[in-house]
């Protein structure tokens, strides 16, 4: 297997609401938690994305526990930075595929191409071109409410074909 030295992009992941924090851990049951950030990284296709993600940490035996709001939170940095980056190798067409919440006959149906096609792009069999990279990274970049005005456009597009 051939290693690959790459360069690691740093993401700022938005604040927001977190959901109920553990008032013990999980490992140990002990009552130690403390606030603090970790590093999470993703590699995708040869780009590397880091973030420090809140955390808890438990003073006992030190397992680290993330929210899964904070997870989903970096989830979304990596898709955008994904996007910005222009990243449209198989890696990234799996990821961005199920960022915008779609099945891979979902996606191959909006596009007017096969699920093969679909798996061709994710596998690395078959590159994946500019205009659908676009429309991809486009629909899993947009919030609920673009992502499903996009979608309905697509459909509309398909069927007046």
């Amino acid at each position: 297997m051939e290693e690959r030295s790459m360069e690691a992009e740093r993401l700022v992941i938005e604040d927001g609401p977190t959901g109920p924090r553990m008032t013990r851990c999980h490992g140990c049951k002990q009552a130690e938690l403390r606030d603090a950030a970790r590093d999470l990284s993703r590699d995708l296709d040869g780009h590397l994305f880091i973030a420090a993600v809140p955390a808890q940490v438990c003073g006992a035996c030190g397992e680290v526990t993330h929210a899964l709001d904070d997870l989903a939170r970096f989830d979304t940095a990596v898709t955008r930075a994904l996007v910005a980056v222009g990243a449209r190798g198989p890696e990234a067409a799996r990821w961005l595929r199920k960022a915008a919440g779609l099945r891979a006959a979902e996606l191959a149906d909006l596009l007017g191409v096969t699920p093969e096609t679909v798996s061709r792009w994710e596998t690395g069999k078959h590159p994946m071109d500019r205009a659908t990279a676009f429309t991809l990274g486009a629909l899993a970049s947009a919030g609920p409410a673009e992502r499903a005005a996009a979608v309905d456009r697509l459909r509309a597009l398909g069927a007046a074909a």
